[in-house]
């Protein structure tokens, strides 16, 4: 009998291995088949665009939560200079100031360009995600359909401060309560490190499941989602560490001037654009080869619609919901403070 039990976990951690395999060798033709290195290419293209915009508006957020822009520059630099070390932290830094310098020469004006920019950003992600997912391009609408669409751009380019702003926190609370715990334990304080570390990569697992389901036309499985998040924020945290590692080590672009860095900040973004792609592709394998082969809708209505899908969607609703909310006093609760 124990022979027989071990033998049948042996059985199901192979059966797991072969999927995952599966999962895996299907997203990476899949990825292929959807020319996902030019997907990757054009957000990259967006990203060199955008990211002064976005280093705009995630520090006039952060500044407003702060109590002003100094302190809100100062921990956005830090964070990148952990992540990307100091050639990237000084790129970041000198895009930020000269993008603040042209938004103050016109400070409505400049704002909303600066918003209808990075929004641009975010259009072509859900563009892409929706061709991942195989969900239907939305109709052409004239006018009105691309100002709604914009819009829509707005508001995620708005969503990015307020996520900035939410593992600014996440991170600060995580570091405050592991230095509580290293004194009153005796730990050592590589604990501190180890907290902050799994908090943030809890936040970006939330973060991605949040853009595979808000960011496509139709609502997925939250398993896939889940499961696709996971996998992306592993990958791409371990492509930020190789990064990191590498412009630590090396100063190239600092002797090839700026057209080396701008090479760089295209190289960067292109390599996390195809990692944040390819894990969005191994969620829609790991739903059509696993969730949709599950027999798990057993119940449907007379318009031959799942039940239990119907109830997926409102649960995406409710959560989305209580995120936003969340993000919101969260933003409140700190300006008071």
């Amino acid at each position: 009998m124990p022979g027989s039990l071990v033998g049948g976990m042996s059985d199901r951690k192979k059966s797991r291995a072969k999927v995952a395999f599966e999962v895996l060798k299907d997203a990476a033709k899949q990825h292929g088949r959807h020319f996902g290195s030019r997907m990757a290419a054009a957000i990259a293209y967006r990203t060199v665009f955008a990211i002064a915009p976005l280093l705009v508006i995630a520090v006039s957020i952060a500044g407003f939560v702060l109590g002003g822009d100094a302190a809100a520059q100062e921990a956005l630099i830090t964070n990148v200079q952990e992540v990307a070390g100091d050639e990237m932290a000084s790129l970041a830094e000198d895009i930020l100031m000269t993008a603040l310098e042209s938004a103050d020469t016109a400070a409505v004006v400049g704002v909303l360009v600066l918003i209808w920019t990075a929004s641009a950003l975010f259009i072509e992600v859900q563009r892409d995600l929706n061709q991942i997912f195989h969900f239907p391009r939305p109709e052409e609408g004239g006018i009105m359909q691309t100002v709604i669409q914009r819009g829509l751009g707005v508001l995620w380019t708005l969503g990015f401060g307020l996520g900035l702003i939410a593992l600014f926190a996440a991170n600060t609370a995580a570091q405050a309560a592991g230095a509580a715990l290293s004194d009153f334990l005796n730990m050592p304080e590589w604990v501190v490190g180890i907290l902050s570390f799994f908090v943030t990569f809890a936040f970006v697992i939330v973060v991605f499941a949040l853009i595979f389901q808000s960011l496509t036309r139709n609502s997925l499985p939250w398993r896939p989602v889940w499961i696709g998040a996971v996998f992306t924020s592993v990958a791409f945290s371990a492509a930020g560490y190789l990064l990191g590692v590498y412009f630590r080590l090396f100063d190239e672009p600092s002797a090839l001037g700026f057209t080396g860095t701008l090479v760089v900040l295209l190289f960067v973004a292109f390599l996390l654009s195809t990692v944040f792609l390819f894990g969005a592709q191994v969620t829609q394998s790991y739903r059509e080869l696993v969730w949709d082969r599950e027999d798990s809708y057993v119940f449907t209505d007379d318009q031959g619609r799942h039940l239990q899908r119907d109830a997926d969607e409102r649960r995406v609703t409710v959560s989305l919901t209580a995120v936003g909310t969340f993000l919101v006093g969260l933003l409140i609760g700190l300006r008071r403070k």
